[in-house]
């Protein structure tokens, strides 16, 4: 199983994805622009198989994003249009 993110939205503020993980780990999610300026950061415990996460995320400009997680030395992104 590899690092997996799925379903990545945006409503009212809130970004909500599915995660899914090879093992319990504290992982970074961050938000990026298209361009690469970091929006967002945190720092969040995930369990083995599928999570969902949800994120504060209040942008008003209309464009493209990534979602990013960290764990270990391997990162997953998932680029995401609002």
């Amino acid at each position: 199983m590899r690092i997996m993110i799925r379903n990545v939205q945006v409503k009212n503020d809130l970004l909500s994805a599915q995660i899914e993980l090879p093992q319990r780990s504290v992982c970074q999610l961050s938000i990026s622009s298209s361009e690469g300026r970091l929006l967002h950061k945190l720092f969040v415990q995930l369990d083995i198989g599928e999570n969902t996460v949800r994120l504060p995320f209040r942008i008003a400009e209309k464009g493209r994003y990534v979602l990013s997680l960290l764990m270990g030395a391997e990162v997953t992104q998932e680029p995401f249009a609002l």
